[in-house]
């Protein structure tokens, strides 16, 4: 796909080697669409330069899917819920708006729903593997210091795999709508006062996670965590390590590396999720610098 909004030229060193075979390996299947939904309040150009990097990059190293990057402008495309239109034309916040729409398009078209702000390292293919062998119908990283409890994991949303029509995305999609009817406040008030769920270490979160909330009471009042194929995720290691410090940023952006010891990187890492400080961090710095992981993704 032909990228029109990235700050450099991207041309491919014909020295390169060949990739890591199974970061090559295309998956098909029957039931889940290979489709890779995003969102971002504006058009995609006007965003930061990390953002448009990610997008670029999800663009790039997913050949075989079709990405649809939403905005404010032309969700409409694909967004026929009438209640769900009201919401993002209405002044709720914006993460409200992304929560509400990521649980709508993985209920009705299915795929794979990615926060802007992720950052890959190789495709996605390996999400139609683990959807195929899970047999599950939902796939979302739980993150380990979240929980407590290891049968009830507090499940992430920047990434969300679904078959469409799935009863989980549908429960989470309109139990939100009734949250936003109700009004957030109302509505966290009174999910953080039921004393039948535990919320585990992120009872302290407030309301402008809402989401999560909600997600952490329907998965317990339903006992749906065995219908979810869930993946660790440890602020220690990516996706969840943010780069908030100079070493983690260095390893990505600055450090000289070989591209053999990038694919092996790619491979066992596949993508991290930036939050909005690391976004500000970055687009401090100029890149790609030459050699290092964030040239290899770039010029591959």
């Amino acid at each position: 796909m032909t990228n029109q909004y990235m700050y450099w030229n991207l041309i491919p060193d014909s020295n390169y080697c060949q990739p890591i075979s199974d970061l090559n390996q295309i998956y098909t299947s029957d039931t889940f669409p290979k489709n890779i939904w995003i969102y971002w309040n504006t058009p995609i150009e006007t965003a930061p330069k990390i953002v448009q990097t990610c997008v670029y990059l999800i663009q790039k190293l997913n050949p075989q899917f079709t990405v649809n990057i939403l905005n404010e402008k032309n969700y409409t495309r694909y967004v026929t819920d009438e209640r769900v239109i009201h919401y993002v034309k209405s002044d709720v916040l914006h993460t409200y708006k992304s929560d509400l729409l990521r649980w709508y398009l993985i209920y009705t078209y299915g795929g794979l729903y990615v926060d802007a702000s992720v950052l890959p390292f190789c495709s996605f293919e390996w999400i139609v593997n683990e959807m195929n062998v899970s047999g599950k119908s939902l796939l979302l990283y739980n993150n380990i210091h979240h929980t407590r409890k290891r049968s009830e994991p507090v499940f992430e949303e920047w990434l969300i795999a679904g078959l469409p029509r799935n009863d989980i995305s549908r429960t989470v999609y309109t139990e939100f709508l009734k949250c936003l009817d109700e009004g957030v406040d109302k509505s966290y008030n009174r999910l953080i006062s039921d004393k039948s769920v535990d919320y585990q270490n992120f009872w302290m979160h407030g309301s402008y996670h809402l989401i999560y909330f909600l997600m952490i009471n329907v998965f317990s009042k339903y006992n749906l965590h065995s219908q979810i194929k869930s993946l660790p995720c440890s602020y220690d290691s990516y996706p969840c390590m943010g780069l908030g410090g100079n070493h983690d940023y260095n390893a990505i952006f600055k450090k000289q590396t070989s591209f053999k010891e990038f694919q092996i990187f790619a491979r066992e890492n596949r993508f991290t999720k930036l939050a909005s400080y690391n976004r500000i961090q970055v687009d401090k710095y100029d890149y790609p610098i030459p050699n290092t992981i964030m040239y290899y993704l770039i010029h591959q």
